[in-house]
């Protein structure tokens, strides 16, 4: 039984909904009063975003060039974010459940789309999961294999209990099939899924209406029975109940730096070509000059061709950079002071910096150049982010869990197993001050493997290397410093430590 069936061909004529379709409605409207902020959010993450304009003139000037000048740093606050959302594994003490765990994260290319997952959520605030048990394979016991779908926050959105927050009530997803304009719509509950379907307009001359949908892997059923008890989509989010795209406050700093792109480009060609001017002798005009130089032609403004001069064509000077006219009755020639580039990149540069700020982005990630430190003082730049980034796991390795919780439902297994994500450090650490920091922690009490882990190594190499917690940790004493003991004592090579003793 499929529930993501496309197939815009019910088996039976469409019926009406039942009366009671107030979800459906309302899904339908919060659906779509997201979409504003989802596409300004997709607009600011490739530059696509619409130019402002203080001039009508200017608009139309670079309107009609069909040039872009796109620097567009608002993609970094999302990018910085989502690069530091690493999983280094998942750890579950249930052998059965980790090898079932870890064939579906192959199986579901998690390796690539879990990183995106997580991009989407940091790009849009909202990415959804959806869980279904594969309608074409089964293991080999018969019991069932998952299939993991990313949803975008665009045709999904999940719904809360009013009473609690963090009761799920039901999910809506919504599609148009490309090859017949038919709207499709899908309303997720804890024990029902149903199916609606709406015609196009133009084939009917009043507004279409939801109709039930049937399709054919269905068996005429309707709703489909949902056997799992819960609604089976996941909310990846930044915050609640709703997320906010990563990089919102970045959108005013983005405006101004394209605005002084656009203003600077508009003038380069008269900084590399001066404009140049000519003042007449008092009794001339333009027209009288340029008949001389001209002959019996006068330059069209409209062309850059020249015309018959049947008429005083008026005046025949120029814009064009570098331009001058060598007309008779000229008392004196000049040029204009070009404008001082460092007017634009001036501000360019504050605009950048203003954006770091409002996004808690480290100035590193959107200029490398003018961020040169490393050591201690990175960690103490980077701690606001790296607090940023730590949240963001919390969140997420929440929805992980219950994604790997639910799996093992639809498995057949206990959905209360122990499932822990594990994250690669979000602050930028040395391998040396790290290891000084986590020798501490473990003289306190810390277990080792826990310390590992929060280096980033994965529960699969601790287990390969038969990391464990010593009973008794040996103590190595050294000239130069503390004494290092336990599990550091144990795998550090000699020339780590030169002058140890006894």
């Amino acid at each position: 039984m499929s529930i993501m069936s496309l197939d815009p061909r019910p088996t039976s004529p469409p019926e009406p909904p039942p009366d009671n379709t107030a979800d459906l409605k309302y899904a339908v409207t919060e659906l779509n009063n997201s979409q504003p902020g989802y596409a300004r959010a997709a607009d600011y993450y490739f530059g696509t975003q619409p130019e402002y304009f203080a001039s009508l003139r200017m608009k139309i000037a670079m309107g009609a060039s069909g040039v872009m000048f796109n620097y567009n740093f608002a993609k970094l606050a999302v990018d910085a974010v989502s690069e530091r959302m690493e999983i280094s594994g998942v750890s579950i003490q249930d052998d059965d459940a980790h090898a079932f765990v870890t064939e579906e994260w192959e199986a579901n290319q998690l390796d690539l789309f879990a990183p995106d997952i997580m991009l989407q959520a940091s790009k849009f605030g909202d990415a959804y999961v959806f869980i279904w048990p594969s309608p074409d394979e089964q293991l080999e016991d018969g019991s069932e294999k998952v299939d993991i779908f990313y949803c975008s926050p665009r045709v999904m959105r999940l719904f809360y209990d009013d009473e609690d927050e963090h009761h799920k009530k039901y999910a809506i997803k919504r599609w148009i099939d490309q090859t017949t304009d038919y709207m499709f719509v899908n309303l997720y509950y804890e024990d029902r899924i149903e199916k609606y379907m709406m015609a196009p307009e133009t084939m009917q001359g009043t507004k279409p209406l939801w109709q039930k949908r049937i399709d054919p892997e269905d068996d005429g059923q309707w709703p489909l029975d949902n056997p799992f008890g819960e609604v089976p989509v996941f909310h990846f989010r930044n915050a609640f109940p709703y997320g906010r795209p990563e990089h919102r406050d970045a959108y005013g700093p983005q405006d101004s730096i394209q605005k002084l792109v656009i203003s600077h480009m508009a003038s380069v060609d008269y900084n590399a070509f001066p404009q140049r001017y000519a003042i007449m002798e008092p009794g001339f005009d333009t027209s009288e000059a340029a008949f001389g130089d001209e002959g019996e032609y006068a330059f069209t403004l409209n062309t850059g061709g020249t015309m018959q001069q049947e008429i005083d064509p008026g005046s025949q000077l120029t814009a064009d950079p570098a331009s001058v006219w060598f007309m008779r009755g000229i008392k004196q020639y000049g040029e204009f002071t070009p404008a001082d580039p460092i007017a634009f990149l001036r501000p360019f540069t504050e605009y950048v910096h203003a954006m770091a700020v409002v996004t808690t982005t480290p100035m590193h990630f959107l200029d490398p150049i003018v961020s040169n430190v490393s050591g201690e003082s990175l960690r103490v730049i980077e701690a606001p982010f790296a607090k940023k980034v730590r949240k963001r796991q919390l969140s997420f390795g929440a929805t992980w869990r219950d994604v790997w919780r639910f799996s093992l439902k639809v498995h057949g297994m206990s959905e209360h197993i122990p499932v822990q994500v594990n994250w690669v450090p979000a602050a930028t650490v040395s391998d040396l001050s790290s290891l000084q920091g986590q020798q501490i922690k473990y003289q306190l009490g810390v277990p080792a493997r826990q310390l590992l882990l929060e280096l980033g190594y994965t529960p699969e190499q601790l287990d390969a290397w038969g990391v464990t917690i010593p009973p008794d940790p040996p103590t190595v004493h050294t000239q130069s410093g503390p004494a290092v003991t336990g599990l550091f004592a144990q795998n550090l090579p000699p020339e780590m430590m030169p002058h140890a003793e006894p």
